[in-house]
């Protein structure tokens, strides 16, 4: 049985996934808890983990205007905080996933009408 952490689990795509494997027996979920763009909460969380799923993310545009460092300090430290411990605890023996989520228009393709969008279909 795998270890699986999520980074993330209270946002949309992160709630999503808590569902789908709240069916299946294969996981140990781990939910990530403290600021991704810490590193010894990324310590603290990546113990005993074998995969991570990263759906930690700023995504609401409108604000991201005003305060950009915000978002880089989320979405891009935030990754290469978790990068950066992966390869201290095994190099190698670990498997990353960042999902990185976009901000859409008011009216996507998709119809799903939400900045955030998770861009599937969109």
């Amino acid at each position: 049985m795998k270890n699986l952490l999520i980074t993330g689990h209270s946002g949309m795509m992160g709630t999503n996934l808590q569902e789908l494997l709240a069916k299946s027996n294969d996981y140990n979920v781990k939910l990530f808890q403290g600021d991704i763009t810490r590193k010894e909460d990324c310590i603290r969380n990546c113990r005993d983990v074998d995969t991570i799923i990263n759906f930690a993310a700023l995504t609401y545009l409108p604000p991201s205007w005003g305060d950009p460092a915000a978002y880089t300090n989320v979405n891009y430290q935030g990754v290469v905080n978790l990068l950066e411990i992966i390869e201290s605890i095994a190099p190698g023996n670990r498997e990353a996933i960042a999902a990185m989520l976009r901000g859409s228009p008011p009216n996507p393709p998709c119809g799903a009408g939400c900045w955030g969008c998770c861009g599937i279909g969109c």
